[in-house]
Order: C-alpha cells, then sequence, then structure tokens
C-alpha cells in the first residue's frame, strides 16, 4: 500500500511541479503545494501577440520582479503587417512597472527589434535591451519556442544612472502577428495537453479507478 501512495504522490509531481514532497513522520509522503518564486509562469495574449512562458522575472540592479498578484495591463499596439507591439504595465512594492517588445514583419519572417523595462526607482526611467533581442525571430504563422533565455540590457543606456537589467524566460513560446482568429492552441511547454492526458491515463491503469 505504501509502494502505491508513493507511485500515486510521484505521478501527481510530474502532472504538478508545484507540489514538493515532505516526510510526515509515517514514511509515507505528504503532499504540500506551494508557489516557488521561480515557477512564475504567465500567459499574454493580445489581438496580435501570443506569448507564455513556465518562469519569467525581471532581475534588475539584482532584484527580481515578478509581477506577483498585481494587475496587470496588457495590449498590442495593432500597427499593421509589418509592426506590432507587446505592452505590460503593472504595479509592483509600489512602483510603476514597464515591460514592452517591438516586433517587425516583412510578411513572412517577424523579429523583435528591440525590448524595454522600467528601471524600478520611484521615478522611474526604462532600461533598453536592443543589442541582445536578435534571437528572438522566426517565422510568421508559426510559434518559437526556446528552453532557456535571458535577455541582457544594452551595455550603453539612454538614461543615467546607468542600471542593469536581464529578463528571463523558461519555456518560452512567442507567436507575433497573431491573430485572434487563429485556432491553434498555444501552451507553456510543460502544460501541453497530451502529457498530462498520458500521465492521468498511466495513474488510472495503475490505481484501476475513475480519474476525470
Amino acid at each position: 500500500m505504501k509502494k502505491r501512495v508513493s507511485l500515486l504522490v510521484f505521478l501527481l509531481f510530474l502532472i504538478n511541479p508545484g507540489i514538493i514532497l515532505a516526510d510526515g513522520g509515517t514514511g509515507i509522503g505528504k503532499i504540500i503545494t506551494y508557489q516557488a518564486p521561480l515557477n512564475n509562469s504567465v500567459v499574454w495574449k493580445t489581438n496580435t501577440v501570443s506569448l507564455t512562458a513556465d518562469n519569467f522575472y525581471i532581475l534588475i540592479d539584482g532584484k527580481e520582479y515578478y509581477l506577483g498578484n498585481n494587475t496587470i495591463e496588457i495590449h498590442s499596439d495593432p500597427g499593421n503587417s509589418a509592426y506590432t507591439t507587446l505592452e505590460l504595465t503593472w504595479k509592483e512594492n509600489s512602483r510603476d512597472m514597464r515591460f514592452y517588445m517591438y516586433f517587425n514583419s516583412d510578411g513572412k519572417k517577424w523579429n523583435v527589434y528591440e525590448a524595454r523595462t522600467y528601471n524600478g526607482y520611484v521615478n522611474g526611467d526604462w532600461i533598453f535591451y536592443k543589442e541582445n533581442v536578435l534571437n528572438f525571430k522566426g517565422d510568421v504563422g508559426k510559434l518559437l519556442r526556446l528552453a532557456s533565455m535571458d535577455i541582457e540590457s544594452d551595455s550603453l543606456q539612454e538614461y543615467k544612472p546607468y542600471h542593469s537589467g536581464i529578463i528571463h524566460f523558461e519555456n518560452l513560446t512567442l507567436r507575433p502577428f497573431y491573430t485572434v482568429n487563429d485556432k491553434s492552441q498555444i501552451y507553456p511547454l510543460s502544460q501541453k495537453p497530451e502529457r498530462r492526458s498520458d500521465i492521468l491515463s498511466t495513474i488510472k491503469k495503475f490505481l484501476n479507478v475513475k480519474l476525470p
């Protein structure tokens, strides 16, 4: 029985990595759910851009910004077939924060030509990430997938004093020039529905019970 419970706990962990195991003194692991500070999944969709990630944060001068439970305004400049944006605005630690991405396209290929964030200070100014966004590019109509991505701020900044920034993504999916009429499903890599279905099927066979 203990072996069966332990295996069940392990299978549940595969479905939801936000579950950890702790010894409850009985030899059988207890299930404890938690929200890890580095497990900050995001799903951002506008009329023209779709971005998801299993983990996201901005590191500015050594301080991390996660969006948290704050209200986030998300929109895009609809532009046209050659230009669009993804723009996020929120407050964190009572400071105004921004994260913008700028896209262009020739109709066949797209790329990010600039990203910027606020610096997290009371009188916030921009930090620019123009030099290091060149890996964000792909084919129009296709989803870009990146397992891990760090975008470092430019070595020269327009605003003084200088602030360093890193924009971090894990298991990123990105599709600009996306339209709301497109019916394709977009998931973070670890949330692909076929993976969850396979694991649930294994649990059903193992326990011989009905699960939703």
